[in-house]
């Protein structure tokens, strides 16, 4: 294997608390009932203008969703840190697969991925990142996949995709590359299974199990 691909909420970081706290309040500053965080965590993965459609949509009121883009923006760029970390044994994998190419691709706004990755330091694993704002398209879409893999020049059977949700098991399916689904994520295990993805595991440490002499084992 010559390249791995993540994906990075519920994958690398667990960043839950910190877009669950900018999402109520920007529904507090909009005039609207809070949600529950649990609820809003199921809405994450399709980048923040999805995510924004959907919590709103929970209310019988309209609301400026300009507006609300505007509104969490703001709060989440400057509490995108406050409880945001690396899940455990991330850094271990990371370091463990140094001399692997490892790109990024994240639906959320680039800006964000990239203050995170810094803020966490692990920035310098990850020569190439694709936010949901970087192409003209975002995930399922396999622009930045094929972009990141012509970069490295990796051919599709030496690239796999690591994600949490059913978003990432699509992208790396059109793209024709491996597919890995991580269950401790945002996401629930049965979309894991119903996109069809080749190996689901429990833990980031198990993608040391399924490399050998460079190959994955599916």
């Amino acid at each position: 294997m010559r390249l791995i691909i993540f994906d990075l909420d519920g994958t690398l970081i667990d960043s839950k608390n910190d877009i669950a706290d900018s999402v109520n309040y920007t529904l507090k500053r909009l005039h609207l009932p809070s949600l529950q965080n649990s609820l809003i965590y199921s809405y994450v993965g399709n980048g923040v203008l999805p995510l924004l459609e959907k919590v709103i949509s929970c209310s019988n009121k309209k609301s400026n969703l300009e507006n609300a883009l505007k509104v969490f923006r703001k709060h989440y760029e400057e509490h995108l840190l406050d409880s945001t970390r690396l899940y455990p044994g991330v850094m271990e994998i990371l370091k463990h697969f140094s001399d692997v190419n490892m790109g990024l691709v994240s639906n959320k706004p680039e800006r964000f991925v990239k203050k995170i990755l810094k803020g966490l330091n692990v920035d310098c694993f990850f020569p190439v990142v694709i936010g949901g704002d970087t192409l003209k398209t975002k995930k399922p879409d396999p622009e930045g996949v094929n972009m990141i893999r012509n970069r490295f020049g990796a051919d599709l059977h030496e690239t796999v995709i690591v994600g949490d949700g059913g978003v990432d098991i699509e992208t790396g399916k059109e793209a024709g590359i491996h597919t890995c689904g991580v269950s401790y994520g945002l996401r629930d295990r049965k979309e894991l299974v119903e996109a069809g993805a080749e190996i689901i595991i429990d833990d980031i440490l198990e993608l040391k199990n399924h490399f050998n002499s460079g190959f994955f084992n599916v």
